[in-house]
């Protein structure tokens, strides 16, 4: 299976499609997620060989999918999210995620700052999942905490 798939993505943007395809549920062990985050990796820096428009970007990934799979066991991202200012969240897309977060505000008092890191990692989740959007998920993930320090202040 990963010999095919390695085969089949010759593109940045086909590495992302596949790879996403491929990736664990939240349910699955963390020894699941690092053979996931060294097989990105290796898919990614194969495409960083055959896509050289995208080169750079595709060791970008490459790097951090390394980086994830070299963490101890319990510090392996698994795409968690413990809680959120709604109750059901569609972790797809960031469109999926601003949808769900749409007339959603903030509640008043001191529980605005709560809500605001909510929303933070959400997106931030939202940024490993939606590689098309992965740099705006992370801009919105890190005006959230600006937003939430406001709060507290």
């Amino acid at each position: 299976m990963a010999d095919r798939l390695r085969l089949s993505v010759r593109t940045l943007r086909d590495a992302h499609v596949a790879l996403v395809a491929v990736r664990p549920v939240v349910s699955d062990p963390p020894l699941d997620w690092r053979s996931y985050y060294y097989r990105s990796a290796t898919v990614y820096r194969e495409v960083a060989a055959t896509d050289p428009d995208h080169a750079n970007e595709a060791l970008y990934w490459a790097e951090r999918e390394h980086e994830k799979a070299q963490r101890p066991l319990d510090k392996i991202p698994t795409d968690v999210v413990d809680s959120g200012p709604v109750g059901r969240v569609r972790l797809h897309s960031l469109d999926a995620l601003c949808q769900d977060l749409d007339g959603t505000l903030p509640p008043r008092g001191g529980r605005s700052a709560a809500y605001h890191l909510a929303c933070a990692e959400l997106f931030a989740v939202v940024s490993e999942i939606d590689r098309f959007n992965h740099h705006q998920a992370r801009y919105y993930a890190d005006k959230s905490r600006r937003d939430a320090r406001e709060a507290k202040a």
